[in-house]
């Protein structure tokens, strides 16, 4: 096939749209339930667009969602289905939105219609004409004979390279039948094989350390001798008979083993093998496509019309209103300043600047002019109504709809100051180290003793020695027991350790009642927690995540607000789970939507 010609000569707009195919149906009616395969099964309608079982199993199996029960089952189904329901809603509004003003969405999509017009004339009209034959590259051979003659030795080495240090770069070591030989046995073992008739290509494959030879047998290719280089390798391999393996001998660190396929004096015409026929036909192909390019271009300006609209030339380039009329090609395309503006920063003035006189100015507005004349050949063609251009058509500006659809679900969100504050005031715990507060304590049986012995301690009684006198258990544990060290919050029950983390350092808490009794807390230390400064980073980012999730859930609920959705809950509960891929199973279940935060 013959390369297609760059008709964008200026760069297409950078916002070029990506023609993405339909996700969904066309819509139409429903066969009945019993001409249904089971992946045709409609488990929800959008507005009455169709969401079918394939559908739904697809999502699940894009989302790497691999249900363990029968609960995750029902809950990632229904996941997967509210990721349709989005989608198809969405897209049910972009297909409703309006372009006719909207002056880029309109040049964008001018530009790619036209491209892909100009590529389906190529391929099934000029491709064919231009179509380069097996006798064509013969004749271009016998007339060009200077382009295949050999100017200099030209050889073709095949090698085996061993390094002496066993080891190439790629960390390519020997196989394991040569472990621990040295490199000189190796490769004289290599020689002694391919001396008895061994494959050329097989042993340089399996044993050659050259990694940019090794894929293709050792072959080097033709090479050309130069014995004026500084390097002399080649040289030195000009005076080896051809077809002749040679003994194993050392250059630069390594040994090599080679033999010299072929050879070509000086002088020698050359008769084009298939790659080499295939690279002519390839010349031939762009020689005779460009020169078509240039006539077809050439006769398109020729017949058509440029009007440009002098007084918009003085005005400055980067304030040019997206509407605004520039210039008129063949009384039917219109050049805005959206187009201009952009293509602008494309184009080289003739002082190589920024600054466009008013000569640069129209050299731009005729290089459009260029492209719309294309365009309108195009039209004129009957291309623009192909099937594949109104579909391309409709794709784009649908998926132009949905992305600022999408972009609107995009809540911009900054937390304040005393947000975070807030959040860190109300959240501290979740700032603390995993063992923040080292406690002592006393248990006494019942809740009076226990107020009786805080009053003996707040009157002065030595804490530890109370401690130790109410102790219970065994005596030996009696002299380690009060003291808990630093805690964390799920090594005793949860009133012990708020009561501990209410308490002030020094302070004895009030009696707090647990299953082993009434306690009496005395906080000996707090370690320090993760300072507000430290935290303001990762608050603000679960603010913004939180934020971003809130405002998403509201965006869904008043876009599925707007439409009629129906859900079959008895399809959907007999939906089967998916066939998971041994990638998918191994995944782990990542729960997510989309569209989604």
């Amino acid at each position: 096939m013959q390369q297609r010609p760059a008709f964008n000569m200026l760069l297409i707009v950078a916002a070029s749209a990506m023609l993405l195919a339909s996700v969904f149906g066309s819509g139409a009616p429903p066969h009945a339930a019993a001409e249904q395969t089971e992946s045709e099964l409609i488990v929800a309608r959008v507005d009455n667009r169709p969401i079918t079982v394939a559908q739904l199993q697809q999502e699940m199996r894009r989302q790497k969602l691999a249900p363990a029960s029968a609960l995750e089952n029902d809950y990632y189904k229904q996941q997967a289905l509210d990721t349709l329901l989005t989608d198809l809603a969405v897209r049910l509004e972009a297909e409703q939105m309006d372009f006719s003003n909207d002056y880029t969405v309109r040049t964008v999509l001018r530009q790619n219609l036209m491209q892909l017009a100009a590529n389906l004339y190529i391929d099934e009209v000029v491709a064919p004409r231009l179509a380069v034959t097996e006798n064509d590259v013969r004749t271009y051979w016998k007339e060009h004979p200077e382009q295949f003659t050999v100017r200099g030795l030209m050889i073709n080495p095949q090698q085996i390279m061993i390094n002496l240090e066993l080891v190439d770069q790629g960390g390519k070591k020997p196989p394991e039948e040569y472990d621990g030989w040295t490199a000189e046995d190796l490769s004289a073992d290599l020689y002694r094989r391919l001396k008895r008739g061994e494959d050329w290509d097989a042993l340089a494959r399996r044993y050659s350390n050259d990694a940019r030879s090794r894929g293709n047998g050792g072959q080097l290719g033709w090479q050309t001798v130069d014995s004026t280089a500084a390097d002399s390798w080649l040289d030195s391999l000009a005076s080896f008979p051809v077809g002749i393996t040679m003994p194993p001998f050392e250059v630069n660190g390594a040994l090599y083993i080679v033999r010299i396929i072929g050879r070509r004096n000086s002088g020698t015409v050359i008769e084009p093998d298939a790659a080499m026929k295939t690279e002519v036909g390839k010349y031939i192909g762009n020689q005779r496509m460009n020169a078509w390019t240039r006539h077809f271009r050439d006769s398109v300006v020729a017949a058509g019309e440029l009007v440009i609209i002098d007084t918009t030339l003085d005005l400055p380039i980067d304030d040019l209103p997206d509407g605004l009329p520039m210039a008129v090609s063949n009384h039917a395309d219109t050049t805005f300043g959206c187009e201009f503006r952009t293509q602008s920063h494309f184009f080289t003035t003739e002082d190589g600047s920024r600054n466009f006189s008013r000569n640069d100015r129209r050299r731009l507005l005729e290089s459009l002019h260029e492209l719309l004349s294309i365009f309108k050949a195009m039209r004129d063609l009957g291309y623009l109504d192909r099937p594949e251009l109104q579909k391309a058509k409709q794709d784009y500006l649908t998926e132009t709809g949905r992305s600022r659809i999408l972009a609107a679900a995009d809540d911009r969100y900054t937390p304040s100051e005393e947000e975070i504050a807030q959040y860190y005031r109300e959240h501290l715990a979740e700032f603390l180290p995993e063992r923040p507060v080292h406690v002592q304590h006393i248990v006494l049986d019942n809740l009076d003793t226990a107020w009786v012995v805080k009053r003996r301690i707040d009157a002065g009684a030595d804490f530890v020695q109370v401690a130790l006198e109410y102790y219970q258990g065994d005596p030996e544990m009696a002299e380690v027991t009060y003291d808990l060290g630093f805690i964390a919050a799920d090594d005793l029950p949860s009133q012990f350790f708020s009561t501990a983390m209410s308490t002030e350092e020094g302070a004895i808490s009030a009696p707090v009642q647990t299953e082993w009794g009434y306690h009496l807390i005395r906080v000996v230390e707090f370690k320090p927690g993760t300072p507000l400064e430290k935290a303001r980073t990762d608050i603000r980012s679960r603010l913004n995540r939180r934020h971003k999730i809130e405002a998403f859930q509201a965006w869904r609920e008043q876009l599925l607000g707007r439409h009629e959705i129906k859900i079959d809950t008895e399809a959907l509960a007999a939906v089967p789970l998916p066939e998971a891929s041994p990638a998918d199973s191994a995944a782990q279940n990542q729960p997510g939507a989309r569209p989604g935060p």
